[in-house]
């Protein structure tokens, strides 16, 4: 699909999976060490995310151990409407989180780290 024809929605979407799943995002913080069958199910997860995500009910969310952002990347996505804090240990996905806010323009989303 050409690009110009694509939704926001579907170019954020198709950004952040790329940087996840094989490209510079994954290179530069070492986010991930999965095989291909390892993407493919987190693919699946993204898209039962994306599927719910309509159903959920509240305004704020919590996502604990994110990783790159699964599910709460894809969530506060197609729930623009609705607030995601997403938490991890490590400082290297919290800052790709952030890195991800920032070129994606996610203003319903807190990356930060667990407390101790």
């Amino acid at each position: 699909m050409k690009q110009e024809f694509r939704s926001p929605i579907t170019r954020k979407i198709s950004l952040w999976r790329t940087w996840i799943c094989c490209t510079s995002g994954n290179k530069a913080y070492n986010l991930t060490s999965r095989s291909r069958s390892q993407r493919n199910a987190e693919s699946a997860t993204f898209s039962t995310a994306s599927w719910f995500a309509p159903s959920l009910k509240g305004e704020r969310f919590i996502d604990v151990g994110t990783g790159p952002g699964l599910p709460g990347i894809p969530l506060s996505i197609v729930r623009p409407d609705a607030h995601f804090t997403l938490l991890d240990s490590l400082g290297k996905r919290v800052r790709f989180l952030r890195q991800v806010q920032h070129e994606l323009k996610l203003e319903n989303i807190t990356p930060g780290t667990k407390p101790r």
